[in-house]
């Protein structure tokens, strides 16, 4: 998992914390600038078979994305880690992404990857608007998931109406809502009993957009949406904590290793709201047994109790509206090649090499 790093056992505990964290991968932590950088070594005791091929790697820290892009452009810096401003992606997939002359000449610098990360709409289950399981169906089927996920941005994710996100084990595809509105289905199921909703979004780029258009698809069927915008830190202290005044949220979920339970129970099991993930406070006795219950399987028979039991939550109890899974989206300077991606750890950076000039 990406929070740990094997270590001896005899390692000795300290009292004030450690100043470097050992590793038991190909580098190590050299030194550390708080909020300026880290520098990475090649660990000698390594001999496992994980490329290493740089000597060092000095990794920047809060570098503006603005400052970070026109470095990796002149070549001043090999990776924007921190990802682009939001209107650069375009322009930078059409010069260096797949498809583009320099993809053609074996010198593409920007790619889109799958990730395991998803967007979704929590519905607030506890308020007295979406505690009606069929209000919370008509939401399904009158968001437009298609036109959400195009003001993500460029290349920023892909349109899904599914709980697991595609490449996670225990996905099967299935069409469970429409991605783009069926507004007869959603007024038959709405059936005139709409209200006012407030909608919590962060206030990135984008996020304005997406959240009014999510307004106007409800306001076809019905209810008023009242939309509040919050920077990251408060928007997700607000989400988890009951009895916040909100009943829908923008909320993103990127599980911790590839595995449906923690997708599935992290989200939906309601014994778990101690730990602020079921933000949609959804608490089925019958569904948090049978979600413990495929957690304790493993095998073939894990992964098929998973996928029966996302499509029975999508489609009886539709506490979330599924929106689109999340890219990851890297772009690296002329000189960088051996690019080598992972679903869940994201860009191997020990893997990258420097190209003949």
């Amino acid at each position: 998992m990406p929070f740990f790093c094997a270590v001896p056992t005899s390692l000795p505990i300290n009292p004030n914390g450690e100043t470097s964290i050992p590793s038991a991968g190909p580098y190590y932590i050299d030194s550390y600038t708080p909020r300026r950088q880290v520098v990475l070594k090649r660990n000698p005791n390594y001999s496992g078979p994980r490329p290493h091929r740089a000597a060092e790697i000095v990794y920047a820290l809060g570098v503006d994305q603005g400052a970070n892009l026109r470095q990796v452009e002149r070549g001043a810096t090999d990776y924007a880690a921190e990802g682009l401003p939001h209107t650069a992606h375009a322009r930078i997939a059409q010069r260096f992404g797949p498809g583009s002359p320099a993809a053609k000449a074996g010198k593409q610098r920007y790619f889109v990857s799958p990730t395991l990360a998803s967007i979704f709409l929590v519905l607030n289950t506890s308020r007295p608007l979406f505690r009606d399981v069929e209000l919370r169906k008509a939401v399904n089927y009158a968001v437009d998931r298609s036109a959400v996920t195009a003001l993500a941005g460029t290349g920023a994710g892909d349109p899904n109406d599914q709980y697991l996100p595609p490449g996670l084990p225990g996905f099967t595809n299935r069409d469970i809502y429409p991605l783009k509105p069926d507004l007869v289905r959603a007024r038959r199921l709405a059936r005139s009993r709409g209200g006012t909703a407030i909608l919590y979004a962060e206030d990135f780029p984008g996020a304005l957009e997406q959240a009014q258009t999510v307004q106007a698809n409800l306001r076809a069927i019905g209810i008023d949406v009242v939309i509040e915008q919050f920077r990251s830190r408060e928007f997700h202290s607000r989400v988890v904590r009951k009895g916040e005044p909100f009943d829908i949220a923008f909320y993103g979920w990127f599980p911790d290793y590839p595995d449906p339970s923690d997708v599935l129970n992290s989200l939906f099991d309601g014994t778990n709201q101690p730990d602020g993930h079921t933000v949609s406070y959804f608490d089925d006795p019958g569904f948090n047994a049978r979600l413990q219950a495929a957690a304790r399987l493993s095998g073939a028979g894990r992964y098929t109790a998973y996928s029966g039991l996302e499509v029975e939550l999508a489609r009886k109890a539709a506490p979330l509206v599924a929106l689109y899974s999340r890219t990851s989206r890297d772009f690296f300077s002329a000189r960088v090649g051996c690019h080598v991606y992972n679903p869940i750890y994201g860009i191997d950076i020990a893997a990258l090499c420097l190209r003949r000039r």
